[in-house]
């Protein structure tokens, strides 16, 4: 998914700590468990550990599977988030002209099989309802596969005969906090502002050995956006 920097293992030792304490039975050997919980941000997998404190109705130590929910953080509650929020929210901000890349490439994949913001903007409420299942099944199934697209081309990249310059959107996930970033390409398709954009885009229709794809590798990590 999104790129965030990894919970703090301090963190989460205390929360594993405190269920122990209270789930006794069953495999509670938490050696290995780090690993598939790191992704987690340090407030929901705080939050998850009380809630799970709190409702959990069995006396085993929960599973991993059980942990991520409570966190939120399991794929059905982050396909939700992906297409109910992130993606709605995407299409109805960024114009048909801009090109759209999402940091989660599973997303750029969904919205390029319904025609990408150039249609979906235009979708009624009933549109919506009508293809949102579908489209988390998409997504979820996208992401099990691994299937990734670098973006979802707007009009003006699209159309080859318009020379004029077109703008991407970039958008990811911080936390619960959607954090966008527009940079500008000229007509060539070339950063405009390479001196202040470079850090931002990772220019997908540059060939990975060129000069100025290495520039902007590193915008899609926590690093990149320091």
């Amino acid at each position: 998914m999104d790129s965030r920097k990894q919970l703090d293992p301090t963190i989460y030792k205390t929360g594993t700590q405190l269920l122990s304490g209270k789930f006794s039975e069953g495999n509670i050997n938490t050696k290995f468990d780090y690993d598939y919980l790191k992704d987690i941000p340090e407030n929901a997998f705080s939050n998850g550990i009380k809630k799970i404190l709190e409702n959990y109705q069995y006396k085993s130590y929960p599973a991993i599977a059980t942990i991520r929910k409570y966190c939120g953080y399991d794929l059905s509650t982050i396909s939700k988030q992906a297409i109910n929020v992130v993606l709605f929210k995407a299409v109805k901000k960024v114009r048909d002209t801009m090109t759209l890349s999402f940091v989660d490439k599973a997303l750029n994949a969904v919205a390029n099989r319904y025609g990408g913001h150039r249609v979906m903007q235009f979708w009624s409420e009933q549109d919506w309802l009508y293809n949102q299942k579908a489209m988390i099944d998409l997504y979820d199934g996208f992401v099990r596969a691994g299937v990734c697209e670098d973006k979802v081309v707007g009009s003006f990249e699209a159309n080859i005969d318009f020379k004029q310059k077109f703008e991407t959107f970039v958008i990811w996930i911080d936390g619960d906090v959607m954090k966008c970033k527009s940079v500008a390409f000229n007509k060539n398709h070339l950063l405009e502002y390479p001196e202040k954009e470079t850090k931002w885009l990772k220019f997908i229709g540059e060939e990975k050995e060129s000069s100025q794809y290495k520039e902007i590798e590193n915008l899609l990590t926590l690093k990149g956006r320091e």
